[in-house]
């Protein structure tokens, strides 16, 4: 896990320097800084990155509660944590609104104050803020749509930063730190898995309009939103792993096979100067191959590799696990097969596993057939045509 940093402000020194040296004791990977002011810890957070504020409520300058919203607002990756002897009711909704994680009210349990502040620094999964530790975000977001709230929500989860936008049970808009925005950026945002949450009343008069749906609508349609990331994930993995060998130089195209069914996967180079027509029948010719080669055999195991060359291209046939998948990869020529076979063994493994889930995400071992709807990203995954290829 990367050093984290934690940021203490308070103007009691005594208690200040008692929190650093009781967190420093704590070893481990942890950086703590320390201030007597909101001005001083703000000078701090120019010069360095930090994950975690733990601030007093009253102090010299700029007290707490407006200190916490001027983090929140410069610094939304950075969480925070308000302590104050005034615990009541008002303060503390009002920090949660502006944008705090949690409230520790003095005086407090050194062990509690310890707790508090790992828990924060390591989240455990779900999501926090507002007490609602563990809760999916789609949880959250059903209990604001019941309520027909406006609020703004600010959601954190690892280094990603979205923001919704909620009025009277309306979702009007949405944002990453990634660029997107609108529907896009609500879908991503609801398939985050943990991270913390803050949240506040109302929505600014000038807040962006990219959405006009019921919250409940939209959960709706992000649950099957959901599902279908999920069910999809092993394609996107199988995808990434079948582009890595078309970005060797001189693979001009990849196919892995079911070998018990008759499904198969292929992606093909978009490089100049590979020769579309001969390059189909080549991968056509050397799959019959393969699939010859495996019904003499009684197992597949006691195969080796198959390697047949061709006028334009050198086609190498690999058994990856023993009756149910196989890798066959078109060179341009020779040159490059030590480092395919390298690649080859270094992505067995994966491959099995992603190939594995896949067969099983798509009942491909009954036969099953597969004809999915695909995002426009995942369409060429699929793609037969050696026209435009993969």
């Amino acid at each position: 896990m990367p050093k984290r940093t934690v940021l203490i402000v308070d103007d009691e020194l005594t208690l200040l320097r008692s929190l650093r040296d009781a967190l420093r004791a704590q070893g481990g990977d942890m950086d703590v800084l320390t201030a007597g002011r909101a001005d001083e810890a703000l000078e701090l957070m120019e010069l360095t990155d930090v994950d975690l504020v733990v601030t007093d409520l009253r102090m010299p300058g700029q007290d707490g509660l407006s200190f916490i919203a001027t983090v929140t607002h410069k610094y939304p990756k950075t969480r925070c944590i308000l302590m104050t002897a005034h615990g009541d009711t008002e303060t503390r909704n009002r920090s949660l609104s502006n944008g705090a994680v949690s409230f520790i009210e003095k005086p407090f349990d050194l062990d509690k104050f310890l707790s508090e502040v790992h828990r924060h620094l390591t989240p455990s999964g779900g999501f926090t803020g507002r007490s609602l530790v563990g809760f999916s975000l789609l949880d959250i977001l059903q209990l604001v749509s019941m309520s027909q709230q406006s609020v703004t929500m600010t959601i954190r989860s690892g280094e990603s930063v979205g923001s919704m936008y909620i009025e009277d049970g309306v979702l009007i808009h949405a944002e990453t730190d990634s660029g997107k925005t609108g529907a896009k950026a609500a879908y991503e945002i609801v398939t985050w898995s943990d991270g913390d949450i803050a949240s506040s009343r109302g929505v600014a008069s000038d807040a962006r309009r990219t959405i006009n749906i019921p919250l409940m609508n939209f959960l709706m349609e992000a649950a099957k939103h959901q599902d279908e990331v999920k069910r999809l994930k092993p394609v996107e993995d199988l995808k990434g792993i079948i582009t890595e060998f078309l970005q060797v130089q001189g693979v001009v195209a990849a196919t892995v096979l079911f070998n018990q069914t008759v499904a198969e996967i292929y992606g093909e180079s978009r490089a100049e100067g590979v020769p579309r027509a001969a390059l189909g029948a080549g991968m056509v010719n050397a799959n019959n191959a393969l699939r010859n080669s495996m019904a003499e055999t009684e197992s597949i195991s006691g195969m080796h590799e198959l390697m047949a060359t061709f006028p334009e291209c050198t086609v190498l046939a690999v058994p990856l696990l023993e009756n149910r998948f196989s890798a066959v990869l078109c060179l341009a020529g020779v040159e490059q097969m030590t480092q395919v076979k390298e690649l080859l063994a270094a992505k067995r493994s994966d491959l099995v596993t992603i190939l594995s889930e896949y067969e099983t995400q798509f009942d491909l071992q009954s036969g099953g057939e597969f004809s999915p709807i695909l995002p426009d990203e995942l369409e060429e995954a699929f793609s037969i045509n050696t026209e435009d290829g993969f």
